[in-house]
Parts: structure tokens; C-alpha cells; sequence
């Protein structure tokens, strides 16, 4: 009787065994999945499926579904996954956004935020089960940093860069970095506050394993400690993002050439590019959203010379990034403090960075008509409307016969701010191009009183001790500071241009010795000077200085 008793119980035992391994192995195998109407199988722990023969998978941790949300985007879709992290506990939260462009190429952006008290992973795989071969053209190299006197140093590298998949239907991968960092948040008792990250690690993990008929790219979501976020990105297309070696090339070297502001670090919500020391919370690795490197200035405009793919679903990300980043703001405002801007006029995050909205206008107008999207091309007349009322508000440097608009407003500004030359005449030459697009007088009144203000000034803008321009001059019309190397010097020609165009009368020697002396300074120096510089000042009649100058570059 006690033998048939414990011969159950070890039957009884046996059957669980087996039937608790069936279902681990039941587990384990592919599921159906369909999309737009196709049925296929996709591989185990499959947490969102591309395409019938791309998915992305993790493993060694239950994944428990707690939202999907989908937003129609200008241009593009999102897709949001929510999932919570489990091992015998919750260990944290991850968030997978598909943005899917008008083309059918899709951005993938994923968060994992670890929410226990220790260091954790998470297996990340993007599998392609079309049995694909695969070449790479790498972006990652080493770049020669020197430590830059705003910024410091960058410490993300560039992006791994593209696979080509030959396959029945190829692809191209073009994928990031893993970057692993924490929030910073001052709040203020106003209510403000000023976010930004602080980077702990990046994490050039990747291991690619061609087993069987799947292809797959093995990454890791690590975090360190607790409250971290670890993240990464990348395009998948099933068309050529670059259509030649040459033209990857192109990009690659260009994001070497302006490396801190090179979209490496992209996120469902914005570009994180390194900041300056000066901000706050204090840290000398803050990276954060700059308003100006949401924008994508240089794509835009090699889209328009080549009508490459990649450029195009850069693009229409980087106008998605301003219009979420605004909200339902008038304006844009920069989300972290400046501690130069606190300490000498009292402004703390958000403000108002004329020069940010400028570039913002300029380059959502020029989208918007590539786009052929009016509501995204008029949204230059934001912030052009914004100019027109600073002087009702006093928030103005008054000359003469006309007045400069300050640099930077807040609400809680404890005194005026300076004004930069380079602010001012890019404001002035916005406002003249605005005026010849919507024949808007109050546009045309505005542009005249700062370009009266310049004029005004006159000479004045030349630092006597070293013949370059003075980079502001402040509320007691005293000038400081050290100009950019060629920017002002732009914004300076396309005022000559404006001038023309709109047949404005101008001082024509006052502008030749600023100018002149500006070349010399970059002269004396050695500084670098664009192509496009080079020929307008050539075209301007500045030949004699820089014909035979030896430190010209392109891309």
C-alpha cells in the first residue's frame, strides 16, 4: 500500500514535470503574428514585429504589455509599447516607439528606465528571419576632440552606422549607440524648472549572430544603478537610406565635422546633445535638448541637392521633435538654465532664445514647402510675430533712430539682457525675408529699426584691440565678449543681400570696414572659412584679401 502511495505521488510528480516543460517549450516557440492582412510567424519573445521578417525580441525577463497608444504625426505615425520589466520582481519599465514616415521607413526609439536599487539589463534583439547576408559601413571612429571653450568635451562616439542586408528583401539598418543616463531637475520656487540628462556611460555593445535562417543584431539596455534610463535608436528601410558608398560617406564625415551637435543620441522625444558647462543642475556631462539641434540644418539642406532617403526621414523626425517640443506654447523656450544668464540677469528655465526661434522658423518654413505642408511653413510667422511685439513689452535696447530686440526674455528676468550682433541682424534679416513673403508692414517696421540700430552703432561693434567684433553690447551700450569665428559674418552678408533685394538704402562704407576687419582678424588668426563664405566674399568683392587664403574647407 505505501509502495502504490509514493509510486502516484512520484507519477503525479513526473506528469507536472513534463507538462510544466511542454509548456516552457510551447512558450518558446514562434508565434503568429499578422500585418496589414499577412500572417507569418514570429520568433519567441517577440515584443513588436516590423515587418513579417523583422522583429524585435527580449529575453531573460518577462515582459507584461501595460499600454499601446498610436499618434498621427506631421508626415509619420508613432506607435508606442509599454512594458513592465519583471524578473521575480518588477526591475523597471521600457517604452517602444515605431515612428513610421510616409515612406514606409520606420524609427525605432527604445527607453529602458530601471527602477530597482541595483544595476540591470535587458537583452535587446532586432531579428531578421529572411536569412539575410550583410555588409557595414561603420561611423564609429576615433575623433580627435580638442576641449571646446563652451561645450568641453563630447563623450559619445558616433553611430555604429549602416548594415546593408541582402536578402529577397533587403533592408538597411542604420543604428545607434546605447546611452546610458540619469535626469537632472532644479525646480524653482516659481514653479519652473530646469530638466536636463546627466551621461553615465555609452554602451557599444553589439554581437551579430548568423545562425540558421535568421540574422540576428544581439544589444544590451544596461543601466548601472537605480533611476537610470538606457537607450538606443535606429531606421530601418526597405529601400536604400543612402544610395551610394559616397553619399554615406558625406553624412558620416559631416557628423564628424560638427561632431557635438551631430543627432547621435536620438530619443522618441527630442535630440540630446551636449550642453555647456554653465548650466544647471551643475555637471560637466549634461546633455540635453537644444532647441537649435532638434533641427536637422545641414540635412535639409544636402535633401534638397540629392533627394536622398536618409535625409528625408531625418527630416520629417526633426520637425516632429519641434512641434511636440512646443506644445501648445506660442513660442519655443529652452527647457534648462543657463547659470550665466541666472547669475547676470536673473533668467531661469524656460525662456525665450531669440536666435533658437530664428533658426526654428527658418528651417520649419523651408520644411514645410519640401513637405508641401502650409501649416508647417507658416509657422515662421510665430515667432516673427514675436519679434514685432518686443517693442510694445520694452524689451528693447533703443538707438538713435531705432532700437536692438534682447537676446533672451523671461517673466522673471531681474534686468535686461545684452544684445549679440549676430542676434540682431539675424533677427533684422528674418524680418525683411518674412515682410517679401507676406508684405506684413509691422514685419518691414521692425527689420528697419534693428538695421537702423546696427547702423547707429557703426564702428563701434570693431574691438580696438584685436580688429574682430565685439560679440554684445549690454543695456549701458558697453560691448564685451569674443565673436563667433565666421557666423556674424554670414548674417552680415545676407543683410547686404536683403538690402538689394528690397532696394534699401545702406551705408556701404561702414559696412565694408566692419567686414574688413573682420576678414583680417580671421586672417590673422588662421581660421577656418566655409566654400560658401569664401565665394560670397569673393562675389563681394573681397578678393584682395582672401584670394590666395589657405584655410578654406567643404564637406
Amino acid at each position: 500500500m505505501k509502495k502504490r502511495y509514493l509510486f502516484s505521488i512520484l507519477l503525479l510528480v513526473c506528469i507536472g514535470v513534463a507538462g510544466f516543460l511542454f509548456l516552457q517549450r510551447d512558450q518558446q516557440q514562434p508565434i503568429t503574428k499578422s500585418i496589414d492582412g499577412e500572417t507569418f510567424k514570429a520568433p519567441a519573445n517577440s515584443l513588436v514585429s516590423l515587418s513579417p521578417d523583422v522583429h524585435i525580441v527580449s529575453d531573460d525577463h518577462t515582459l507584461e504589455e501595460t499600454n499601446k497608444s498610436v499618434q498621427e504625426k506631421e508626415n509619420a505615425t508613432d506607435t508606442t509599447y509599454s512594458f513592465d520589466v519583471k524578473s521575480t520582481k518588477k526591475i523597471g519599465e521600457l517604452q517602444l516607439t515605431v515612428r513610421e514616415i510616409d515612406n514606409g521607413d520606420q524609427f525605432v526609439f527604445t527607453k529602458f528606465f530601471n527602477t530597482t536599487e541595483k544595476g540591470a539589463t535587458l537583452p535587446f534583439k532586432i531579428v531578421f528571419t529572411n536569412k539575410p547576408s550583410y555588409t557595414h559601413y561603420s561611423f564609429e571612429e576615433e575623433i580627435a576632440q580638442e576641449h571646446d571653450r563652451v561645450f568641453g568635451i563630447d563623450y559619445t562616439s558616433n553611430v555604429k552606422g549602416v548594415y546593408s542586408l541582402t536578402s529577397e528583401q533587403p533592408y538597411q539598418l542604420f543604428l545607434s549607440q546605447n546611452y546610458i543616463s540619469k535626469d537632472l531637475v532644479e525646480k524653482y520656487e516659481n514653479g519652473e524648472q530646469s530638466v536636463l540628462r546627466e551621461l553615465v556611460n555609452e554602451d557599444k555593445y553589439i554581437d551579430i549572430t548568423d545562425k540558421k535562417d535568421t540574422l540576428t543584431f544581439n544589444l544590451k539596455l544596461r543601466t548601472t544603478s537605480e533611476n537610470q534610463f538606457s537607450e538606443n535608436w535606429f531606421l530601418l528601410s526597405k529601400e536604400p537610406l543612402f544610395s551610394t558608398e559616397d553619399e554615406m560617406s558625406y553624412y558620416k564625415n559631416l557628423t564628424n565635422d560638427k561632431f557635438i551637435k551631430s543627432p547621435k543620441w536620438q530619443t522618441a522625444v527630442g535630440t540630446y546633445t551636449k550642453l555647456p558647462w554653465s548650466v544647471e543642475p551643475s555637471t560637466k556631462v549634461g546633455y540635453g535638448r537644444n532647441l537649435v539641434y532638434q533641427q536637422v540644418e545641414d540635412v535639409i539642406q544636402r535633401y534638397e541637392e540629392t533627394n536622398e532617403r536618409f535625409y528625408y526621414d531625418m527630416l520629417v523626425n526633426s520637425v516632429n521633435y519641434l512641434f511636440d517640443f512646443k506644445g501648445d506654447a506660442s513660442i519655443w523656450k529652452t527647457e534648462y538654465t543657463s547659470t550665466w544668464l541666472k547669475r547676470d540677469y536673473g533668467i531661469i528655465a524656460p525662456y525665450t532664445d531669440t536666435r533658437h526661434n530664428e533658426k526654428i522658423a527658418l528651417f520649419l518654413s523651408k520644411a514645410g514647402a519640401i513637405l508641401n505642408n502650409p501649416e508647417i511653413q507658416s509657422s515662421d510667422l510665430l515667432y516673427a510675430d514675436f519679434l514685432s511685439t518686443q517693442e510694445k513689452i520694452k524689451n528693447i535696447l533703443p538707438t538713435d533712430d531705432g532700437y536692438y530686440i534682447l537676446d533672451y526674455y523671461s517673466e522673471q528676468q531681474t534686468k535686461k539682457t545684452h544684445v549679440s550682433l549676430n542676434h540682431a541682424l539675424g533677427e533684422m534679416n528674418f524680418l525683411f525675408e518674412t515682410y517679401q513673403n507676406t508684405d506684413e508692414q509691422k514685419y518691414l517696421d521692425t527689420a528697419l529699426s534693428i538695421k537702423n540700430a546696427v547702423e547707429n552703432t557703426g564702428t563701434k561693434w570693431i574691438n580696438p584691440s584685436n580688429g574682430d567684433l565685439w560679440y554684445q553690447i549690454n543695456g549701458d551700450y558697453s560691448f564685451e565678449g569674443k565673436d563667433y569665428d565666421t557666423l556674424t559674418l554670414e548674417d552680415l552678408i545676407r543683410g547686404l543681400k536683403n538690402y538689394e533685394e528690397l532696394q534699401l538704402p545702406y551705408d556701404q562704407d561702414l559696412y565694408k570696414t566692419l567686414m574688413t576687419s573682420k576678414i583680417q582678424f580671421l586672417i590673422d588668426d588662421e581660421l577656418k572659412i566655409h566654400t560658401n563664405l569664401y565665394n560670397d566674399l569673393l562675389a563681394l568683392g573681397f578678393g584682395h584679401l582672401i584670394k590666395d587664403y589657405q584655410h578654406v574647407y567643404s564637406y
